[in-house]
């Protein structure tokens, strides 16, 4: 309500419908300027979250620096004296507090240096693979059990590492195209069950998620794509179908169901990106490049223009 009402609000401002002097007003009346408690709890929520990553980040780089002068039963000891720390912190304040989320999460991430740890002092010999996978699977029930949308962002980050590892590094193995298509194609269900689950209408998921997951959605599917245009032989040219169907479905989808303008501005860049590809491996290479350089500056520039212009029309439509 309050979104969408400060939305209107800024757009009537925009075309002239609410004079500017009236706007603070406006907002004021429809309760969308934060108060002082609301800044409260902001700055609150803040600084609680930037001493978890500072802590987090502080014990990792410490053995980092430290790792050639502590003794191996000082290194575990200190790493899971804060892993405990964390867990205990998560018990003590409750999984449905802001107390008790950051703590899981600061356990999410200290199981992975844990993980990093053992490796490193006895030289298991697995592989970057292994690790993120294991990973993965022992955070699963923080993940469960803290039922916080940026705990399953920092699940499905391990994951998308997990893959990287599994298919990328063993290229040699699956393929170089093995890696884009399986981080495109887990990206593409994590971004389905996490629509799925806003639909369905559970509290603790917000838009921004689902916005995270579908850049890295775009990301994988515009690599696909010129990667297509510029080597066929590594990704078949029937890839660039794959591509189209995932453009369409994504314009479809954000245009008439859920109207994100975050996540069509992407498909638009995505769209810039993949035609550029395309213009410049046709035009290259045949003599002069002032003349193709210019033609693709000319047409990226058109397709800016014209993607910006679609994207504030359905802004417009949908505060009319």
């Amino acid at each position: 309500m309050s979104a969408s009402a400060r939305e209107q609000i800024l757009a009537w401002s925009a075309s002239g419908r609410l004079k500017a002097e009236d706007a603070a007003r406006a907002l004021e009346i429809a309760e969308v300027t934060p108060k002082l408690g609301q800044w409260r709890r902001f700055i609150d929520v803040l600084l609680l979250w930037t001493g978890i990553t500072l802590v987090a980040a502080g014990v990792i780089f410490f053995f980092a620096y430290n790792w050639a002068k502590l003794p191996r039963f000082e290194k575990f000891g200190l790493a899971e004296a804060a892993f405990v720390l964390a867990l205990v912190s998560a018990w003590w304040f409750g999984p449905d507090k802001a107390g008790g989320k950051a703590a899981l999460v600061a356990a999410a991430v200290l199981t992975g240096a844990l993980l990093a740890l053992v490796g490193q002092t006895y030289q298991t010999g697995a592989d970057t693979f292994e690790l993120f996978a294991i990973w993965a699977i022992l955070i699963l029930p923080f993940v469960a059990v803290g039922r916080f949308g940026p705990l399953w962002l920092v699940w499905v980050g391990v994951l998308n590492m997990a893959t990287y590892s599994c298919f990328g590094l063993h290229s040699w193995v699956w393929g170089t195209a093995a890696m884009y298509w399986a981080a495109f194609g887990l990206n593409v269900a994590g971004l389905l069950a996490w629509e799925v689950g806003l639909f369905a209408g559970i509290k603790w998921l917000d838009r921004w998620g689902a916005r995270i997951i579908a850049f890295l959605t775009g990301w994988f599917a515009t690599c696909i794509g010129v990667i297509c245009i510029f080597d066929p032989q590594t990704i078949r040219s029937w890839a660039i179908l794959i591509y189209l169907l995932w453009l369409a479905a994504v314009m479809s989808f954000y245009r008439m169901k859920v109207q994100d303008v975050f996540i069509l501005a992407g498909a638009v860049l995505s769209v810039i990106v993949v035609v550029t590809a395309f213009l410049g491996k046709q035009l290259f290479g045949h003599g002069s490049e002032a003349g193709p350089l210019l033609l693709i500056g000319l047409v990226v520039i058109a397709m800016s223009a014209a993607g910006a212009w679609w994207i504030r029309e359905m802004v417009q439509d949908q505060t009319a």
